[in-house]
């Protein structure tokens, strides 16, 4: 069976289309907003119990701006998906998944991938606050995130 034969009914409607990584990972293209829940429902439902790597991607002056990725793995499946959305940089906020997989709100010293990746780029996640206090936005080497904060 195909990966997304197996998880699209844990989805529903959530995923908007699918596509393939030049890696041959399934690649989930979705609304931002929806980002949590499906990543909930794919860990849940699915089995991808770990979250392998956060990332984004800046495209200025493209819109919408911002890319973010969360590739999650089920080692139960020996399978890999890629959740992607897209946000606009007028709002530049996307859903945290650290109470999902705390391992991103590690202690001082661990990794904070999902805060490195979308905070040094000018997209804040939303709720990160709520489930790892330690998690800031970095700055960028030229002294000041792209959001100019």
């Amino acid at each position: 069976m195909k990966v997304l034969e197996r998880i699209g009914p844990a989805l529903g409607d959530l995923a908007a289309r699918s596509t393939t990584s030049q890696e041959g990972t399934l690649v989930l293209e979705i609304e931002a907003k929806d980002a949590h829940e499906a990543v909930q429902r794919l860990r849940d439902a699915c089995g991808f119990e770990t979250c392998t790597f956060v990332t984004a991607v800046d495209r200025f002056p493209m819109e919408p701006r911002f890319e973010v990725s969360w590739q999650l793995h089920s080692l139960q499946h020996n399978e890999r998906v890629r959740v992607r959305a897209r946000v606009p940089g007028s709002a530049a906020r996307v859903p945290t998944v650290v109470d999902l997989y705390p391992g991103d709100g590690s202690p001082p010293g661990g990794p904070k991938t999902e805060g490195q990746a979308t905070g040094a780029r000018g997209c804040v996640d939303e709720g990160v606050g709520r489930h790892a206090p330690s998690l800031r936005s970095r700055c960028c080497s030229w002294g000041a995130s792209p959001s100019g904060s």
